[in-house]
């Protein structure tokens, strides 16, 4: 027997269907997002594409499955809401569709709207830094929170006039943590955290049923769940750069819209596929979202993984992955559900209080004093928690932070107080012509006065790893060579391995390769810190190539600062 919203009391979900049978099988039937596009026709009264369902959810919320459904206008470029001469239109479309639906009573309007390539008629350039529209009249309706809100208030009114729809939970659009392409007056950096607050603070609470929210970890590290490191952009640098993101939001949400239902709609390992291990990050994830909501008394009543199935070239499935799919079973057996565990965490309290009192009825009027303080203390203690564990955790990360501030001051040091700011050349072992190479290929090459910065790389491999096997590795890859200008080995020494004028294929992103010299420390910087050795002998390298190629201390970058998939030169020491 569904729930009368088909929802579900479990925290636990799949976006996409085809994976329930996990959560049936261990009777804790969690949620299933499907998400269809319906166009903005007035007239139309079809399923859109939803081809699994035809708009009939019954045989998931029957079996007691939450039902969450995203109605987009489209994909891509055709925009996840239309133009905005069209929301009229748009709004009747998804009353039709709702009309025509069964077993299911909770609706997202669109998705990421801070996002560009959801905004109708955009057409940007990905691999540009930063990214652009191909051409000035490319760059798509903007969907600022003002135009959402707009948007989600025409929808929201046509589903609850709807008979037998009128109390459905119509949930705004998850804001894309970390893109701040979306900019407006008032928020010139794109700041996403206020445009979430200011949309908002534009519906106010009565005029928004729910909150949907995406947050991620940049990597597959399970740590990196409960990771309070903070982005390194002054502009942003007060909010998480991994999952706790979806605390800066939750903290956005106005005082008097804290009684509203939140999901958490979308989380996977940010720019890689799912890592095919049991690490605990999805057993991690879900006692957060649990931690919080012993917490706090607004509950994030949903965690969806993103996503279950493979559909075209979204790397980001779970179907088939062992390992990922062990890590959610055994997540299902602790049976995380929103709404009750603070109840159970208070009724321990209670017992507590009860036992206190008897040990010391004898002190009266000071019992008296401790009852009018207990709200207090007990709203303080979680807090105080939190924060002895972010305190452990800055602690952890301030050693490795603290020695590349050192490198970075005695790289400045040294091109200072050089006469003239020529910074010697380093003893260097050069190997650039007796590497292997591809029997064929060759790198491009380009003037070396065309080289604009020099990008930080980690190996993943041993620090005393060898020249040649990394060249031989990247050859077996049809690489024409060595990916790396220089090596420099845990032991300190430093390998000339390509020509300055090479164009190496460092990165994902082409025009960092081309203006881009690669220099590699040999080593995973995930798991542990680079030598003293090799760290002495990056510096000055690094500080001879800023002064041959005349350049500042501002053009030196870890990979993953230009090249935001991966996470080079590791988390250890670069972004501590």
């Amino acid at each position: 027997m569904p729930r009368l919203l088909c929802d579900s009391e479990y925290l636990y979900g799949l976006h996409d269907p085809g994976g329930e049978h996990l959560m049936l099988g261990q009777n804790v039937p969690g949620w299933v997002l499907i998400t269809v596009a319906i166009g903005h026709d007035p007239k139309d009264h079809s399923p859109g594409d939803d081809r699994t369902f035809w708009g009939d959810y019954r045989r998931l919320s029957d079996k007691g499955l939450g039902v969450i459904v995203r109605l987009n206008n489209g994909y891509g470029s055709a925009g996840t809401l239309p133009c905005q001469r069209d929301y009229d239109n748009f709004a009747r479309r998804c009353a039709n569709f709702v009309r025509n639906s069964q077993g299911a009573h909770i609706w997202i309007v669109g998705n990421e709207p801070n996002h560009p390539i959801e905004w109708p008629g955009a057409d940007w350039d990905w691999n540009a830094v930063p990214p652009r529209p191909r051409s000035p009249d490319k760059e798509g309706e903007k969907i600022t929170p003002h135009r959402y809100a707009e948007g989600y208030r025409r929808v929201r009114e046509a589903i609850h006039a709807l008979s037998g729809h009128e109390k459905d939970q119509v949930l705004i659009a998850a804001v894309a943590p970390w893109n701040n392409l979306t900019t407006y007056e008032g928020n010139p950096h794109g700041d996403w955290v206020q445009y979430f607050g200011d949309l908002l603070k534009r519906l106010g609470p009565e005029g928004c049923d729910g909150i949907t929210l995406h947050s991620y970890t940049h990597g597959t590290d399970p740590r990196f769940i409960q990771s309070t490191e903070k982005l390194r952009d002054q502009r942003f640098q007060q909010y998480h750069w991994h999952f706790r993101a979806y605390q800066d939001f939750m903290q956005a949400i106005p005082a008097n819209m804290r009684h509203l239902p939140v999901y958490i709609t979308e989380t996977d390992q940010g720019d890689d596929p799912w890592r095919d291990e049991n690490t605990g990050w999805v057993r991690q994830a879900y006692q957060e979202v649990a931690a919080w909501n012993r917490a706090h008394e607004q509950q994030i009543r949903a965690l969806i993984l993103y996503r279950w199935p493979r559909v075209g070239n979204d790397k980001w499935y779970i179907e088939g992955k062992a390992g990922v799919i062990e890590d959610f079973k055994q997540a299902l057996n602790e049976r995380h559900r929103w709404g009750v565990e603070a109840a159970i965490d208070l009724e321990a309290l209670r017992r507590q209080v009860e036992e206190l009192w008897a040990r010391v009825n004898e002190l009266e009027p000071a019992i008296r004093r401790m009852a009018a303080l207990s709200p207090e203390v007990t709203r303080l203690q979680p807090t105080l928690k939190a924060l002895a564990a972010q305190a452990e955790q800055a602690a952890a990360l301030r050693q490795p932070l603290d020695g590349l501030l050192a490198r970075v001051e005695q790289l400045e040091a040294e091109i200072g107080l050089t006469p003239g700011g020529i910074v010697p050349q380093p003893p260097l072992q050069d190997v650039r012509t007796t590497l292997p190479v591809h029997p064929s290929q060759r790198w491009p090459t380009r003037p070396a006065d065309a080289i604009r910065r020099i990008i930080v790389h980690h190996t993943v491999t041993r620090a005393d790893v060898t020249p040649e096997i990394i060249a031989q590795a990247h050859v077996k890859r049809d690489k024409p060579g060595i990916t790396y200008h220089f090596l420099v080995t845990g032991d300190g020494i430093i390998y000339w391995t390509q020509p300055l004028e090479a164009v190496v294929e460092q990165t994902l992103v082409s025009a960092v390769n081309d203006d881009g010299l690669a220099v590699a420390l040999a080593g995973n910087f995930m798991e542990a810190v680079p030598t003293a050795a090799q760290m002495d002998s990056a510096a000055r390298l690094i500080a001879w190539l800023l002064s041959s190629l005349r350049l500042s201390a501002e053009a030196v970058y870890g990979r993953n600062e230009l090249d935001t998939r991966v996470s080079s030169p590791g988390t250890q020491w670069l972004q501590g």
